[in-house]
């Protein structure tokens, strides 16, 4: 549908469902996304391969979080794009 190339990858709006986003985020080798956090977006990652395939993780809003790659991801997320806080970036990005 709506696929953003990323320094770290791709991210990929599949779906959405009210309140809800559906991405598919490929995390490349050798790459990782910024640690950073949400003030108010809640996650839920379902890895589908990667260091955690087959887990599902729960990341609340203010949880500092990173994936390495490489990684296949379900996102399913409430709240704007623009809520994130990198605290450390590979690329540089603020």
């Amino acid at each position: 549908m709506n696929a953003v190339e990323r320094p770290w990858g791709k991210k990929e709006l599949i779906s959405e469902i009210g309140a809800y986003k559906i991405y598919k985020i490929i995390v490349d080798p050798n790459h990782r996304t910024s640690l950073h956090f949400h003030t108010s977006k809640n996650e839920i990652i379902i890895y589908l391969s990667g260091d955690l395939s087959d887990c599902v993780l729960n990341i609340p809003a203010g949880t500092v979080h990173r994936i390495n790659g490489p990684a296949l991801l379900i996102e399913i997320s409430n709240g704007e794009e623009s809520d994130v806080t990198r605290l450390e970036d590979d690329y540089a990005r603020k």
